[in-house]
């Protein structure tokens, strides 16, 4: 796997602001979909929810991500995000790990629907 392209961007949001849209998140309606991996079909220890565009799909491991249609917190997030990165988003799939033993290995998602420069 070569090398991701990562900028970290300190204190993005203030502190007030990171709880503040913490909070927020946690209010996700999260679930935990059956996903398939080398023949196997099994639930992940981390549950995820998606937002986006109306006409986005996103598929991985035979599952079907429909996102929920964009929120106030989802769109201050992308809005804020585009700003800095000067890209325009479509699509976001949120994780949440509730334990150090929810996790995921090292992985590059080759879904044909995913820009592949990316």
């Amino acid at each position: 796997m070569s090398s991701p392209n990562v900028t970290y961007i300190p204190n993005f949001y203030s502190q007030e602001e990171s709880n503040e849209i913490f909070t927020k998140l946690l209010k996700c309606p999260f679930k935990q979909p059956i996903i398939k991996v080398w023949g196997k079909s099994y639930r992940p220890l981390r549950k995820s929810c998606s937002y986006g565009d109306h006409d986005i799909e996103y598929g991985y491991s035979g599952h079907c991500e429909r996102p929920l249609p964009w929120n106030r917190t989802m769109l201050k997030i992308k809005s804020d995000v585009e700003k800095k990165t000067g890209f325009e988003y479509n699509f976001v799939l949120l994780n949440f790990y509730n334990s150090g033993y929810a996790k995921i290995s090292a992985h590059k998602d080759d879904e044909p629907s995913l820009d592949q420069s990316s």
